[in-house]
């Protein structure tokens, strides 16, 4: 758990949200950030390992969130998945992927 860290980027490269050094396996961390809207934003989540957070060696999972609604899912990577998205309106999320 404390091999995996993660970062929001916005379009310039500026980290606007980070977390990492997950000491505790087996427990479920939660962090809300506001973010602009209508801008683009790169989410990227590493792993030191290189194993990821799931399946091999644990069952670990990352999602992002807008209100109720999950729009980025995942868990299953070696050393690190990038998604990008842009915040349309209060409600509203495009993206696209890229690993």
């Amino acid at each position: 758990p404390g091999e995996t860290e993660w970062n929001i980027m916005d379009k310039d490269g500026n980290t606007v949200a980070s977390g990492g050094d997950y000491a505790q396996g087996s427990t479920m961390y939660t962090h809300e950030q506001c973010l602009d809207v209508e801008g683009v934003y790169t989410f990227l989540i590493s792993d030191n390992y290189g194993d990821g957070i799931c399946c091999e060696h644990g069952s670990g999972s990352y999602n992002l969130s807008l209100g109720e609604t999950t729009f980025i899912e995942g868990g299953e990577f070696s050393s690190s998945m990038q998604h990008k998205f842009v915040l349309v309106e209060q409600d509203t999320v495009v993206l696209t992927f890229q690993t």
